[in-house]
């Protein structure tokens, strides 16, 4: 007689939430909001990176100044992903979660 074969199975750490990765060399990102100041802007990536960990946590904050009709504004932007579906794909996740999103130009 021959023992059963033993079947393994793997814990499930794919069926957690998906995390997202930095791509190094992808050029897309996505933007969660623009701010008065640049403080406010690091600030406020420290609280989107808390409320939303297994997607912007292992992204990289990338601060963008814009003038709008005279007044500086400072772009919350994360990345870099692999491109703009990826970026996309993100922002939806990020939606369902009641967070705004937006892919950069």
């Amino acid at each position: 007689m021959s023992s059963p074969a033993k079947t393994q199975t793997a814990a499930a750490p794919a069926a957690a939430a998906p995390t997202v990765q930095p791509v190094a060399g992808g050029s897309a990102r996505i933007q969660l909001a623009a701010v008065k100041s640049e403080a406010l802007a690091k600030e406020q990536w420290a609280k989107f990176q808390t409320a939303h960990p297994d997607l912007l946590g292992a992204l990289t904050l990338s601060i963008q100044k814009v003038t709008v009709n005279g007044a500086d504004y400072f772009r919350i932007q994360a990345g870099p992903l692999s491109d703009k579906n990826a970026a996309k794909d993100l922002c939806s996740k990020l939606k369902a979660q009641k967070q705004d999103c937006l892919v950069a130009k």
